[in-house]
């Protein structure tokens, strides 16, 4: 339960990450779309990349307690 409240406070606190990089990727010739945002040539990506990594990361807490 916490770690699911933690990781989703992450992604709303990193929201304008998501937008700049949806519109980076559109002034780019991309979709805007997760998968066109997160290829490799995108710098801010990277950012989104380490963002759900860390959320995940918080959420594996809860299916760590429930094993306890």
């Amino acid at each position: 339960m916490l770690g699911k409240l933690i990781g989703g406070a992450i992604r709303v606190a990193t929201l304008p990450i998501d937008a700049a990089n949806a519109g980076f990727d559109i002034l780019t010739g991309g979709e805007g779309d997760k998968r066109s945002r997160t290829d490799d040539w995108n710098p801010l990506g990277a950012l989104e990349k380490l963002r759900d990594r860390v959320a995940e990361t918080a959420e594996e807490i809860d299916t760590k307690q429930k094993l306890q």
